[in-house]
């Protein structure tokens, strides 16, 4: 039943809340910290039993309830019952160790855990020792209360030499955790691997920095760094990645401005990370040049080359040094400072830049003197279970597509598919896929949708149009558009082509694709040749005549002989402005106008009734027409009362134009006030049409 129990802890953990690391001893004290599991209100605590050292307990709690199942100072190992075990005295460490135990789970050996001892005492380099608890042993327990015990045989066996005082144990991938070691006043860092078999060496890795004196080792799952605190001032502290799948170190380098020349205590003691993993929080320990108190340091990794900025000093007299930093399931991390100190410091926002962090020396008074405790404690780390992704696609009817799966070693796919991270599907309808992953004895599955889009059938409207005039392209049948000759995805697209153009759309809905093609057929416009302006006496007669079109329409239709024809004849009573519309067999126009004029002596003061400003050469401008005019009025208004245009100058005509734009074909309004030379006045008034 003990066997089913744990096994249950660690497959739920993956979909629960994370409870390990709510519980906290502290050395030196009976006093804690509790986490509630709900709301992370955090309590004093009075519970367990105190050690007579500095250093910082190890925790071992039930990750699914939070249960305490043993805790240690690296030298004795305490039941949840808070009494010794049996087995559980004399495991080899140093008497003032700074972290004086680290413990993680045996993979596939359940209720059985490995605890890590240290005798590297700083100056000194030391040796780690690795003992086995199993927690289904009787210990001081009883059969049905089993309390655990250190397995017999299995206590102190002789890991590995030249350790200093830092170490961490770091979750791998499905089962598996990593166990770091810096070497002494060495480059070198070991990793060892923890699996189902045992522990192990797996790399010795030169990174290239010296470690010196390693006073804390800190892992952040979220950026993949590690930070390394040199407790002497005259070593680098250092960050570096570190791949927890494959346990590979990398791109180590020294964190800028904290180094000095005193090869003692004046250096790092502790460092954390925010949430984000991307601030890191230092403790020098104190300040020996000059001589003055220890601080509390922020860094960012964004900007690797800016040294750490100062957040707070934590004084003189009894908080003279600035100690342990531990990051706490509300977020906030914790802080250990002074000699005979009550309380803790908190640091409320970690991922907030500068004194933003919103640090508070006095958050929490633990009633009674922290002085002489240095670290917080640490707690089992859970491996990640594998992450197999694969990719969902998008198809067309009648298509296929190829799903390719990754984050295992090997793979089973449903629907009846055989084994291998890449499957080639051709589903007439939308279908998920689940494939199984496998590393070892750990699985995981992940569903690909592949999702089958209909068919489908894109048109485009072919058109004519006459040259120098806009077509409309309109595409139906998709949801987006890509059109040629540059133009812009709109489903309707308004073109100006020159000569007959072919436009070729492509329509797209989901992973289905359509292709037309749209013709836009330019027809010419008729080129109209029309006699030139004419004067003549009033009662004569004067034959028109235009060329360039199939079809004609002549205005003025009065005193024409006919206005359909090319050539009609008229004998205007009055000086007279007549206009041909010129239409091809294409159904394209062009418009031209000829000037008639009577002659009476002095002749007549006149206004043509209409003229085509079309810039064609032609009839262009509006005048005032007379043979001796001496003096002039001429305004013109719009239908709206509003005057477009004046002249007192027989010279200046209308171009058309009224506050720089070119008026539309209208009806306007003209007053004309005139005398000839010969002494005669004219007053006109009549309407004048814009022509096309």
């Amino acid at each position: 039943m003990r066997f089913l129990i744990y096994i249950f802890i660690l497959i739920s953990v993956c979909s629960n809340a994370q409870r390990e690391d709510h519980t906290w001893f502290f050395s030196n004290t009976s006093k804690g910290l509790f986490f509630d599991f709900n709301t992370n209100a955090v309590s004093v605590t009075n519970i367990h039993a105190p050690m007579n050292e500095a250093g910082g307990y190890f925790v071992a709690a039930m990750p699914l309830n939070g249960d305490v199942m043993f805790y240690t100072d690296g030298s004795r190992i305490w039941d949840k019952s808070n009494q010794i075990m049996p087995n559980g005295n004399g495991l080899n460490n140093g008497p003032h160790i700074l972290q004086t135990g680290l413990s993680s789970f045996f993979p596939d050996h359940p209720g059985q855990f490995f605890v890590f001892s240290n005798t590297g005492d700083v100056p000194n380099s030391g040796n780690i020792y690795y003992s086995i608890i199993d927690i289904n042993l009787i210990g001081n327990g009883t059969s049905l209360n089993p309390l655990g015990d250190v397995i017999s045989g299995m206590k102190n066996i002789y890991l590995t030499n030249q350790s200093t005082e830092g170490m961490i144990v770091i979750a791998g991938i499905c089962d598996t955790y990593w166990l770091l070691i810096p070497q002494i006043n060495s480059t070198n860092v070991k990793i060892f691997k923890i699996d189902n078999s045992g522990i192990s060496l797996f790399n010795t890795i030169n990174i290239g920095l010296n470690v010196g004196v390693c006073s804390q080792i800190r892992y952040s799952k979220v950026s993949q760094k590690i930070a390394i605190a040199n407790l002497y001032e005259n070593g680098p502290s250092t960050i570096m990645d570190f791949d927890n799948a494959n346990g590979i170190i990398s791109n180590a380098y020294s964190i800028p401005g904290i180094t000095g020349t005193n090869p003692t205590y004046c250096g790092i003691l502790d460092v954390e990370w925010s949430l984000s993993g991307q601030i890191l929080y230092l403790t020098r320990y104190y300040v020996c040049s000059p001589s003055s108190a220890g601080q509390l340091l922020q860094y960012n990794i964004t900007t690797p080359s800016i040294p750490p900025i100062f957040i707070a000093s934590v004084g003189s007299g009894n908080l003279y040094l600035s100690k342990g930093l531990k990051l706490a399931p509300d977020g906030k991390i914790y802080h250990f400072y002074g000699i005979t100190s009550s309380y803790l410091g908190i640091i409320n926002n970690p991922d907030i830049q500068g004194l933003g962090c919103n640090y508070n020396p006095t958050a929490i008074n633990m009633g009674v003197s922290l002085g002489q405790i240095n670290k917080f404690p640490e707690f089992l780390v859970l491996s990640e279970p594998i992450n197999v992704i694969v990719n969902d696609e998008t198809i067309c009817a009648g298509q296929s597509t190829t799903l390719i799966a990754n984050g295992a070693d090997t793979y089973l796919w449903d629907n009846g598919y055989s084994s291998g991270n890449t499957q080639t599907v051709s589903p007439s309808s939308t279908t998920s896929y689940i494939v199984t992953g496998t590393i070892g004895n750990c699985s995981n599955s992940d569903t690909a949708i592949v999702t089958v889009s209909p068919t489908i059938l894109i048109s485009v409207n072919d058109t004519t149009i006459c040259s120098g005039q806009q077509a409309t392209l309109t595409a139906t049948g998709a949801s987006s558009y890509t059109w040629s000759n540059g133009l812009n995805t709109n489903s309707q697209q308004t073109v100006s082509p020159t000569s007959t153009t072919s436009y070729i759309v492509i329509g797209t809905t989901g992973a289905c694709v359509s292709a037309d093609t749209a013709i836009v057929t330019v027809n010419p416009t008729p080129n109209l040749t029309l006699n030139c302006d004419t004067s003549i006496t009033l009662g004569d007669s004067v034959q028109l005549e235009v060329n360039g079109a199939s079809f004609y329409s002549w205005s003025p239709t009065e005193e024409l002989s006919c206005s359909t024809c090319s050539n009609p004849i008229t004998s205007p009573n009055s000086s007279t402005v007549y206009c041909v519309v010129g239409t091809n067999t294409n159904g394209c126009s062009d418009t031209a106008c000829v000037n008639i004029f009577i002659n009476n002596e002095c002749g007549n003061i006149w206004v043509p009734s209409a003229f085509s400003p079309n810039e064609d050469g032609e009839n262009d401008v509006l005048y005032v027409y007379g043979k001796c005019i001496k003096s002039m009025e001429f305004k013109i208004f719009n239908r709206w009362g509003e005057k477009v245009f004046e002249s007192n100058d027989p010279t200046v005509g209308w171009n058309g134009y009224f506050h720089g734009k070119k008026m539309n074909t209208d009806v306007f309004v003209y007053f004309l006030n005139a005398e000839n030379y010969n002494g005669l006045k004219v007053k006109l008034k009549g309407n004048i049409t814009i022509m096309p």
